[in-house]
C-alpha cells in the first residue's frame, strides 16, 4: 500500500489506524524545503544536514525524531525563488 515507510515516531512505533496515520505524516518535517538540507550524491548515505552535520538514508528530520522524540528545532524553509521574473 505504502512504499516503504522509514519513518517512526519517538516509541519507534508507526501508527496503523489511516486517520492516525496521515495525520502523522503531514505533521513530518520536509526536509527537502529546509535551507539546511544538501544532496550528498552518495549512494549509501543520500541525505545531509549542515546543521547537525549527519548524512543519512532516512532524511536528517526523522534521525533527529527518533534520536531525541521531538520535530527538528532547526528546521529553516527556503526562500523562495518566483519564476516568472
Amino acid at each position: 500500500m505504502f512504499d516503504t515507510i522509514m519513518l517512526a515516531t519517538a516509541n519507534g512505533a508507526v501508527p496503523t489506524d489511516a486517520p492516525a496515520l496521515n495525520k502523522w505524516r503531514d505533521a513530518m518535517i520536509d526536509c527537502r524545503k529546509c535551507f539546511h538540507f544538501k544532496i550528498t550524491w552518495e549512494p549509501a548515505f543520500p541525505h545531509a544536514c549542515l546543521v547537525f552535520g549527519i548524512k543519512s538514508r532516512n532524511f536528517p528530520s526523522v534521525e533527529v525524531l527518533q534520536a531525541t522524540g521531538l520535530q527538528c528545532p532547526s528546521f529553516q524553509e527556503k526562500a523562495r525563488k518566483d519564476r516568472d521574473e
